[in-house]
């Protein structure tokens, strides 16, 4: 359907180009590659991996969709939204299309590709056990009559890219692990499994002893399961798959003073203070790997999670949202909904793994801080593109100078916030709080 023709007096703009997350270079095998560009309405990037130039015609990360789907008919495939996994060198080739606009310009994402990939295909027969392993890294021996499923499954183990950062005053040894059965990431067995990891020793400390920890993921937390060390190896036997990594307690040596700990990603950084000052709070944290990762994306859930406890709001029992149930941030969630800082997408969506925008941290800052509304305005080029519901909450965020827009006097209200960008709001946001903290 036609709505408007319009008559241009100067070019179109151009798309812009698409970004990847990680970004290239050396990764393990396994790593799971997530394509975006910065608008998020009618853009799409599709892209190829081998070596040929995307067009229109190439395989579609369609990013602001939650579903992937294929079809195989004539040896095709389809795929939309689907994180491309690593399993040797390779050069991603993506480009940014879509209405209105010139194609961007062609991007190239080349990554080194280390180590041995997951073994995806491993079936288990329940009645006979078996044996999983990442290379040398870890290992599972199922015994027979573990599994609860009656026919063979798949059991797998993968590195995850970004898991839950180890508490104050523990470091993890080498990778985060997650072990699944078919496609639960959280399995209870009939009788104990054992599994092995492998660590390097000279990364142990004096007086440090490895263990192995699991995540609980209804606690936020990692719990210790011991372990018996031989050599590089520490096994121990468990009755449930999650998250597992080995780990060492070790003192800081900037715990005595209350600092927080040594990232090496934001020196430098236009959001250093702000981390470091939320750090301290215990609001958020860094990567296992001693990074905070300044421009990765924030999600709903991770947001919800940091204003909970940079405001250290009281745990209340708020809206239950169909999506949150047994979500690692269900408690944070329904805290953030009964005291009125979140919504959801409907009444039973909250969307907590999706990435958050500007205009959406916006709005939840703005109850969080409890700031008088101010009156909406037409201060960016781009204000027509703000959503009517965040209007006058994006109006007070940049009265109240909690959140700025971009050199190019754009605000960019869907575009995706980074972690450095949400801590600095919450930060501006706890120095504008009317009950100061």
């Amino acid at each position: 359907y036609l709505n408007r023709i319009e008559v241009l007096t100067t070019p179109p703009d151009r798309w812009e180009a698409p970004q990847a997350k990680p970004v290239a270079g050396t990764v393990p095998a396994g790593t799971l590659v997530e394509l975006s560009s910065t608008y998020n309405d009618q853009d799409k990037v599709h892209y190829t991996l081998d070596g040929s130039t995307p067009t229109l015609d190439s395989p579609m990360y369609n990013w602001v969709a939650s579903r992937w789907w294929s079809s195989r008919g004539d040896d095709t495939v389809a795929e939309i939204n689907r994180p491309i996994e690593l399993t040797k060198d390779t050069t991603i080739k993506a480009i940014t299309l879509g209405p209105g606009r010139m194609n961007s310009e062609v991007v190239e994402f080349t990554y080194k590709v280390t180590g041995t990939a997951a073994n995806i295909g491993d079936q288990i027969k329940p009645s006979e056990g078996g044996k999983v392993s990442l290379g040398d890294e870890a290992v599972i021996e199922i015994p027979p009559g573990a599994l609860q499923d009656a026919n063979a499954v798949v059991v797998k183990i993968a590195r995850v890219s970004e898991p839950p950062a180890a508490s104050s005053g523990f470091r993890i040894l080498g990778s985060v692990y997650e072990f699944t059965v078919g496609d639960k990431n959280s399995y209870s067995f009939n009788k104990p499994v054992t599994i092995q990891f492998t660590f390097d020793p000279d990364k142990v400390g004096p007086g440090e002893t490895p263990a192995v920890y699991y995540y609980d993921q209804t606690q936020e937390k990692w719990v210790s399961l011991g372990g018996e060390i031989s050599g590089k190896t520490i096994t121990v036997q468990v009755d449930h798959f999650t998250m597992f990594a080995v780990m060492v307690e070790t003192k800081m040596e900037d715990e005595d003073e209350g600092e927080p700990l040594n990232l090496t990603d934001i020196a430098g950084h236009w959001g250093e203070n702000s981390i470091k000052q939320l750090v301290s709070l215990g609001a958020i944290g860094g990567y296992p790997d001693g990074t905070f990762k300044p421009e990765n994306n924030v999600t709903r859930a991770e947001f919800a999670t940091i204003l909970v406890k940079a405001f250290r709001l009281d745990s209340r029992e708020g809206k239950a949202f169909a999506d949150t149930r047994g979500h690692w941030a269900e408690d944070n969630i329904s805290t953030a909904a009964y005291h009125g800082i979140i919504n959801g997408y409907d009444a039973a969506r909250f969307g907590p793994d999706d990435s958050i925008t500007r205009e959406q941290i916006a709005v939840m800052t703005v109850k969080a801080a409890k700031l008088t509304p101010a009156t909406a305005s037409d201060s960016f080029k781009d204000s027509d593109s703000i959503s009517e519901w965040a209007r006058e909450a994006v109006s007070t965020t940049v009265e109240n100078e909690i959140v700025k827009g971009y050199p190019d006097k754009t605000f960019r209200p869907q575009g995706y916030a980074t972690r450095a960008e949400a801590v600095t709001v919450i930060v501006n946001g706890l120095n504008k709080h009317r009950y100061p903290v």
